[in-house]
């Protein structure tokens, strides 16, 4: 039996010592643990966690986007990096989200569960610091995450 997985972490707080986390491409701070993905359903479960006080890139959900706030707080930023909405630990929010917004970890950073369901293969779409396209983020991107971290 291995040792690390017979020790019991605190109760009340997430225990992520057999999670797997890899640095998302091109974003500091911000690490992921993708769980599935199902390219046929366009659909993904995956864990992010942001660094405290860091942010991810001013990006707009595709798809219906279900997200847990598992530890810290999930901050979402307006695209001009004002504050939106601060979700803190065990908020549930669901929806298409419809709008570009920057979103990242509180003081303490945050760990969160995301579930996504898209209609299409499009998930989120990325923009630049003056708020144009500059890239798609599809199910096979995830997928592709998936398979490198093993």
């Amino acid at each position: 039996m291995d040792e690390a997985a017979a020790v019991p972490g605190p109760i009340g707080q997430f225990d992520d010592r057999n999670v797997r986390w890899t640095p998302y491409p091109g974003v500091d701070g911000m690490d992921v643990s993708i769980l599935h993905v199902d390219t046929a359903r366009n659909s993904a479960d995956f864990l992010v966690k942001f660094a405290p006080n860091s942010k991810s890139v001013i990006h707009e959900h595709l798809a219906v986007t279900h997200i847990f706030v598992i530890e810290g707080d999930h901050v979402i930023y307006e695209p001009d990096g004002t504050v939106r909405e601060s979700r803190p630990v065990g908020r549930y929010t669901a929806g298409m989200g419809g709008d570009p917004h920057d979103e990242g970890g509180g003081p303490d950073g945050a760990v969160l569960f995301y579930s996504i369901r898209g209609d299409n293969d499009r998930l989120f779409e990325i923009f630049d610091p003056i708020g144009n396209s500059a890239a798609v983020i599809r199910t096979a991107d995830l997928k592709g995450l998936m398979d490198a971290a093993g």
